[in-house]
């Protein structure tokens, strides 16, 4: 999700503001998709988050595998 830019994860403001008025000039199908590839993004996070905490893996690997973005792993 994070390479397709349609939704903004650096939590900047004026990025996310200007990524909302552009989200009308999207193609027909994004824009009518967009919630299944949310759901979609957001149950392979949880699944990444929840191997990780229930893995036997030490804090480099954690590390190695957290989106500093997203901070999924509190």
């Amino acid at each position: 999700m994070e390479s397709t830019d349609l939704i903004p994860l650096t939590g900047d403001v004026a990025k996310t503001t200007r990524r909302a008025e552009e989200f009308k000039d999207l193609h027909e199908t994004l824009q009518r998709n967009l919630q299944t590839y949310l759901t979609l993004t957001m149950d392979a996070l949880a699944a990444i988050q929840q191997r990780v905490k229930s893995s036997a893996v030490g804090d480099t690997t954690r590390q190695m595998v957290r989106n500093p973005h997203l901070d999924i792993l509190h």
